[in-house]
């Protein structure tokens, strides 16, 4: 598994962003698709890289099951685990949830409101404690402002490029995955 600063030697990098959670990088030249680098160098802690790719997955499969809300959801898979970093596909948009939120600066798209309201109507029974945090990412990553998550009008789909996952979030998974094995 190769760490980030291999990456960072082999290729050349921009920082794009920096976050508490990681510092997010670029290549440059972009290679054939745009990808964005998550440095786990912040909130994030580089030993959970594993745990937030299976994280990412599981809310995947999670929307998918949920066949209304995958009509305007789609969940950006992760397309690389290192040792300490993750490598996400790039998304150009200005259609974010955030963008979405400041009302005078953009027209809400009509999906906002249906797909906001099909979310409400399939949380709050959880199967189980993984399931309870799937739905937590989901509200976080759907229902509050969220620079992560785009509106693609030529879909009509709302893509969560990457979902709000916080360490904490991580760290219970993982006790979860640990008290299941």
């Amino acid at each position: 598994m190769q760490k980030f600063s291999d990456i960072e030697k082999k290729y050349q990098l921009e920082n794009l962003f920096r976050s508490r959670r990681g510092y997010l990088y670029i290549f440059k030249p972009a290679l054939q698709d745009e990808m964005v680098i998550r440095h786990f160098n912040g909130e994030l802690k580089p030993n959970f890289t594993k745990v937030f790719a299976e994280v990412v997955e599981r809310i995947n499969q999670w929307v998918t099951s949920h066949k209304l809300l995958h009509e305007y959801v789609e969940v950006e898979l992760v397309r690389e685990v290192g040792e300490d970093f993750i490598i996400l596909l790039f998304h150009k948009s200005y259609s974010t949830l955030s963008a979405i939120e400041d009302w005078d600066d953009y027209l809400v798209p009509e999906e906002l409101e249906i797909m906001q309201n099909i979310l409400r109507s399939e949380i709050g029974n959880p199967r189980n404690d993984k399931e309870k945090i799937i739905e937590e990412i989901l509200v976080r990553s759907l229902l509050e402002p969220s620079g992560k998550t785009w509106f693609y009008e030529t879909i009509n789909k709302f893509i969560i490029t990457e979902p709000r996952i916080t360490q904490e979030h991580l760290e219970k998974w993982s006790n979860l995955s640990n008290e299941q094995s």
